[in-house]
């Protein structure tokens, strides 16, 4: 409340920021505690994550399965650290570290993450990963073929362009 008894619309806003945050901790906890059901619980079905390395968005749930199909190879799971959120409006910016040890190796990889959330609904509705593309595809070349063969087959992996072509020049006609 202001001095006048009626609300302040900037403690509104700055709830539902803080709102927004909470949502992305809560559901990269869920992950690096291997409660799949509880991250899915909190993704919009229809919403779209889109990676730097392929250019492309697959929808949130199937992207969340291929998480997880990492951490049923891990001896550890998946664990995400957040180490930085800034957000406003409905966006929240994540800075995030993963670490998963995998057969013959250890995946360590840090992320910039753009994440939509509609803090009603306590839900995410859209995610922009960037990430080390060159570390990513060096160090999971052999792990993550075999799940692109079957997930695109089974999700529907769309580009972000309209004519399914991917945004990237260098990767047209591949």
């Amino acid at each position: 409340m202001n001095n006048d008894g009626r609300a302040d619309p900037m403690n509104a806003t700055d709830d539902a920021v803080e709102t927004g945050k909470q949502i992305v901790r809560d559901f990269f906890a869920a992950i690096s505690e291997s409660d799949y059901e509880r991250a899915e619980a909190m993704l919009d079905p229809g919403g779209e994550w889109w990676t730097l390395q392929t250019r492309s968005a697959r929808t949130l749930p199937a992207q969340l399965r291929r998480i997880r199909s990492m951490a049923e190879d891990s001896r550890t799971g998946v664990t995400f650290k957040v180490k930085s959120l800034l957000a406003e409006g409905h966006q929240v910016a994540a800075e995030l570290e993963s670490y998963a040890e995998l057969p013959g190796f250890d995946y360590n990889n840090w992320y910039f993450v753009r994440i939509d959330v509609d803090q009603d609904r306590r839900m995410i509705t859209g995610l922009r990963m960037y990430i080390d593309t060159a570390y990513t595809n060096r160090v999971l070349a052999e792990w993550v073929a075999p799940i692109d063969r079957t997930d695109a087959s089974s999700t529907g992996s769309r580009s972000d362009s309209s004519n399914g072509e991917p945004d990237a020049p260098h990767l047209r006609g591949q």
